[in-house]
């Protein structure tokens, strides 16, 4: 190709991609996380929770039970090590199987807080559906009177 060319070229590919939707950093899912912090004791700096800690169990209940109302159960595959921090995975079912492009809650533990992220395979908006809205509500609903409106939110 000619150099005079070259520039006609990119801007041919660069209309093609546009016009089709498809760019580089395009989304492929929409996500927020509803953490819940869980404060150092007195006289401590730090928090080291662990899965086992007697506040971090409740609190996977209080999950449990909103994801369940939901038609959400827990994933069948244990934690891997190659994902730092997992504690459970939901799925919904439905007649056919799995449901790998719904709504999928994953429960994280960090250092002093617990994570449930939900993500929305496939919606690209940046925006979460409507029913995606209601489940984090719902989350940080009950969390909230479990632990006060202070230490659960809502982040993108």
């Amino acid at each position: 190709m000619n150099a005079s060319k070259k520039p006609l070229a990119l801007c041919a590919v660069a209309a093609l991609l546009l016009l089709t939707g498809c760019w580089l950093g395009d989304r492929f899912f929409t996500a927020r996380t509803v953490a819940v912090n869980f404060p150092a004791p007195a006289g401590q700096n730090t928090v080291a929770l662990s899965v086992d800690d007697t506040q971090v169990q409740d609190a996977l209940r209080v999950i449990d039970t909103v994801l369940s109302a939901q038609g959400f159960h827990q994933g069948t595959n244990a934690p891997t090590q190659s994902e730092q921090g997992l504690v459970v995975g939901y799925t919904r079912y439905t007649g056919e199987g799995p449901s790998p492009l719904d709504v999928g809650p994953t429960v994280y533990l960090k250092t002093n807080r617990l994570e449930v992220v939900v993500m929305e395979w496939g919606n690209r908006s940046g925006h979460l559906t409507t029913e995606g809205k209601r489940l984090c509500k719902s989350l940080r609903d009950e969390l909230s009177k479990r632990y006060g409106a202070g230490k659960v939110r809502i982040e993108r």
